[in-house]
This record gives C-alpha cells, structure tokens and sequence, in this order.
C-alpha cells in the first residue's frame, strides 16, 4: 500500500497552491463557508475539496497572524469565545473539526452508494466495486484525521515560533542602527588629524 503523502500528494500541493493564492480575497475574515458535498459527482472531487478547503483556513489564520504583530493567540474559555479575532490554536481546531465533521458525513453517505457505477457491470462486479469503496472511504476518513492532527501541530509549533521571529527581527533592526550610528561617528572622526602639529607625540600624557 503506498504511504499517505506518496498517493494523496498531489491533492494536498493542488490545495497548498489553491490556498495560497486564494485566501487574500477574503482575509477579512477567518470563517470560510461550508462546501456542499452532495453537489460533487464524485468522491475524488470531495477529497480535494476537503484538503483544499481546510489549508485555505490554516491560511487564512498564518496570514492573520502575521499581519499582527500582538496577535491574541490565547485559549477562550469556551469555543463561543472563538471570533476573528482569536487565533489560538484551539479555535482553528474547532473550525477545522467541524469541517471535517461534515467531510466525515458525506463520505459515509457514499460509502454504499453505487452511484458513480455503470449501470451495466454485473452483480460480481458491483460487489467488488462497493467493497473497494467502503475501503477508500475508511482509508480517506483516517488520512483526514491525521491531516487534521499535522495541521495543528505545526500551526501550533508555526504560533510558537512567530514571537521569536518577531524579536529576532528587532534584535536586527537595533543592529543596524547601532552599525549605521558607528559609522556616522567614524565620519566624524575622520576628520580630526591623527596627530596635531607641533605636539611631539599622538598620545596623551
């Protein structure tokens, strides 16, 4: 069986691409709308919109992140305490749940479903075909999860991180006015001789 990222890559680098680029249209707010799963032909299109759609939101939040330089990342007392204003990562986990919820269903709902079957194959061949999709859809709803569990850890390790980078970027902005303040003395230095006429020696006595 061929490991989760070899066989479902492409999907999460059309979705990093997607999100990527798609977020700054609607960064004003973290809440993205639900998509409607029952209007899709067929599963394929469903994984791609639910990988999709969930790195659009992580996006969504980095950028919001980054845009602030204190952004308010502490944990609500509830998950009613979670607007567009908190960007913890708990309140990107109760959106990106509830997203997966709703994959969950409508995977479940197909997982009997002979719909994308041509009518004309054999009660044999119908078999084999619901037992491998009951197979995709387990197998999908467990490489959700662990999208869902990767997802959060690195946000989490991302948020982490950012004040660090935060002081860091200071830190090299006060070394550079330090560097420019030094060579602006030096100039000034400059012009003073390095030994005055008359005197016998540079040196103070």
């Amino acid at each position: 069986m061929k490991s989760f990222f070899i066989q479902y890559g492409p999907y999460f680098l059309l979705a990093f691409i997607v999100g990527f680029l798609f977020p700054r249209l609607s960064a004003s707010s973290v809440q993205s709308a639900a998509i409607n799963y029952d209007a899709m032909e067929n599963m394929d299109e469903m994984i791609l919109a639910f990988h999709t759609d969930m790195n659009t939101t992580t996006n969504l939040y980095l950028e919001r992140m980054f845009e602030n330089p204190q952004p308010n990342v502490l944990y609500p007392a509830a998950a009613s305490g979670c607007d567009d204003e908190n960007l913890s990562t708990y309140c990107l986990a109760v959106v990106l749940n509830e997203k997966l919820l709703a994959f969950e269903t409508a995977m479940l709902s197909r997982k009997d479903s002979l719909a994308d079957l041509d009518g004309s194959v054999s009660s044999e061949e119908a078999t084999q075909f619901a037992n491998q999709q009951v197979l995709v859809v387990n197998e999908q709803l467990q490489n959700a999860e662990a999208a869902l569990d990767l997802t959060l850890s690195t946000y989490n390790q991302v948020q982490m991180v950012y004040p660090l980078h935060l002081e860091m970027e200071n830190f090299r902005a006060n070394l550079e006015n330090f560097r420019d303040n030094l060579a602006a003395v030096r100039d000034v230095v400059e012009l003073y001789p390095s030994k005055f006429n008359g005197a016998s020696t540079a040196q103070c006595k």
